[in-house]
């Protein structure tokens, strides 16, 4: 009884989403997007080296048995519609992951994200496109571009851009620019007071989880732009020592993810097979390959796409402090999880 009280309470958040996801479809329709629909269930899933898949098994009408994933990202399925000459797309879907922090404020198995591509097109516009979405979602919902998150008043009319470089050396005595590789960063990490760790991944999350992040939990919303070259993860470089990704972060909630996609083909194997050392040597399970993907990149001349959790969006729309809030059905509670 007392769950289906608290379905009855959540009308508001109900509406709140309805109107949120009619406003992205008439955003991207008007600008000339096709609306596509992605696989959830796959033969393959993601290389990236920190993201685990939810596995099943699927059996046919002959009992054959076929080892799946449910989808972390629409991403390849994305691309393949670019490669096939879909200039301008985007997704409302659900994505699936293992090993999600359940009593995490903002983190759930499965959620839904929001995810858009353009062909020929660069990180600037899409890093514009970000504010202009952003901005028409608060205005809508919140009738006003200066809106009260917790204890944050946000004023979307302020946006910052930095490096994440700029970043390390605002908020800590790291200097990115002036380390000769990588690996002078696990040292760093290290000098810190963070402990050993065994790759730069590793050691940036440390220092950037307690150091920068905290910082900006700021009144306006933060673009970091150049993530360094080993956080590319499938976006193209910048030079050789930072790339075109970016994140967008509102009262410390990590809303959206993008940059200018990697195309090449033998660069993608590369890191590839990078990512699939990093999760062997983190004991992470290696996912098959999706055979018709690097070909497919081959047909991609140049595009940018972002990827944006909806479920924050709303948390940051309807001034939510957990995701449980604007959730119907959290996992937390599915599986009888104590937050405590």
């Amino acid at each position: 009884m007392s769950d289906t009280r608290g379905l009855a309470a959540k009308k508001e958040i109900i509406l709140a989403r309805n109107t949120l996801y009619a406003l992205i479809r008439d955003y991207f329709v008007h600008k000339g997007f096709f609306e596509v629909e992605t696989p959830l269930m796959l033969p393959y899933s993601s290389g990236e080296p920190f993201i685990n898949s939810v596995n099943t098994i699927y059996f046919d009408l002959y009992n054959n048995r076929y080892q799946t994933h449910l989808s972390v990202s629409p991403e390849t399925s994305m691309k393949k519609l670019l490669a096939a000459g879909y200039e301008k797309i985007f997704t409302i879907t659900r994505c699936f992951r293992n090993n999600e922090n359940l009593s995490g404020f903002c983190h759930n198995p499965e959620f839904s994200m929001l995810e858009w591509y353009c062909l020929n097109s660069s990180v600037a516009d899409i890093k514009n496109e970000c504010r202009r979405i952003i901005t028409a979602v608060v205005k809508a919902l919140r009738d006003s571009l200066q809106i009260r998150y917790g204890d944050i008043t946000l004023d979307f009319n302020n946006w910052e851009e930095m490096s994440v470089a700029a970043a390390f050396r605002r908020y800590t005595s790291v200097d990115l620019d002036k380390l000769d590789s990588w690996d002078q960063l696990i040292d760093r990490a290290e000098q810190l007071g963070y402990g050993r760790t065994d790759n730069a991944d590793d050691a940036f999350f440390k220092i950037f989880v307690q150091d920068i992040e905290p910082e900006i939990n700021t009144d306006h919303p933060v673009i970091l732009t150049e993530y360094p070259s080993f956080q590319a993860c499938f976006t193209r470089l910048k030079n050789k020592k930072y790339s075109t990704r970016f994140e967008v972060f509102c009262a410390g909630l990590e809303l959206i993810n993008g940059g200018e996609e990697l195309t090449d083909p033998q660069e993608y194997q590369t890191r590839l097979a990078y990512f699939k050392h990093l999760r062997r040597q983190q004991g992470r399970q290696v996912y098959k390959d999706d055979p018709d993907y690097p070909a497919c990149l081959d047909r991609i001349k140049a595009a940018a796409g972002a990827a944006c959790g909806l479920d924050r969006l709303l948390m940051l729309v309807t001034n939510s402090q957990d995701i449980r809030e604007v959730l119907l059905f959290p996992g937390r509670d599915l599986f009888a999880i104590n937050s405590e």
